[in-house]
């Protein structure tokens, strides 16, 4: 019987590290700080509004298979926007800068968010829309007025997102998000640029499944021994 038990311990113990972080779809809009708990994920990066830092620093320290990215408004009390998407997908180099690449139909898509980060000057965020006009770094955010700045594509649909500023591989002061498409909102002041990493559940469970096996391989063994 105290084997029993043992086994059935380590099978329900196993269940819970097994379980992956959730990722929801598309982008989340006023998410409290309890709930990016509850989805599973750890926070690996956070600096203030005007504070630059390196995105080489960034992604140093969020490594894993998922990397979200949202912004703490302090206004508000909670993340205004937050997106997550395949590590891959988000941390990728589209643009070299904001003049003369951009067509502004580049498609880099990942849990049903356009993703886009230029290495140079220019931006690294997420958009619901199709179109990620870069000559500055929120003008695909800007309630789809179009691109008021010359130089690039204009917007012409109502694009929700974020957009933190980049110059030459580093985060920088006077970046913006959109949570519905017409609500254009500046980032100053209190609030945080944050980022969050998370793994699949093929990476969770590498160890505790082999744990596992042990579990189920005891329970196997007491039913043998109970019907001899």
């Amino acid at each position: 019987m105290q084997l029993q038990r043992l086994a059935i311990a380590v099978i329900l113990a196993y269940s819970g590290v097994a379980s992956a972080a959730i990722i929801p779809s598309g982008i989340q809009k006023n998410v409290s700080a309890a709930q990016i708990g509850n989805w599973g994920w750890t926070e690996c990066s956070r600096t203030g509004a005007a504070v630059m830092t390196s995105v080489s620093t960034v992604l140093a320290s969020c490594q894993g298979d998922y990397l979200a990215m949202g912004v703490w408004d302090a206004s508000l009390g909670s993340y205004g926007v937050v997106g997550m998407g395949d590590w891959s997908v988000v941390s990728k180099v589209l643009y070299s800068d904001h003049f003369g690449d951009n067509n502004g139909t580049t498609q880099n898509w990942s849990n049903g968010l356009n993703w886009y980060r230029t290495s140079g000057a220019g931006s690294w965020g997420f958009t619901t829309a199709g179109e990620t006009a870069l000559n500055t770094a929120d003008v695909n955010l800007n309630n789809g007025f179009g691109n008021a700045y010359g130089g690039g594509t204009d917007e012409r649909t109502l694009a929700a997102g974020l957009s933190f500023h980049v110059n030459n591989g580093n985060l920088i002061s006077g970046w913006a998000y959109n949570p519905t498409g017409s609500n254009f909102t500046f980032i100053e002041g209190a609030d945080q640029r944050v980022f969050w990493v998370a793994n699949s559940n093929t990476a969770a469970i590498s160890e505790p499944g082999s744990i596992a096996l042990l579990g189920i391989g005891a329970l196997a063994l007491i039913r043998r021994r109970n019907r001899r």
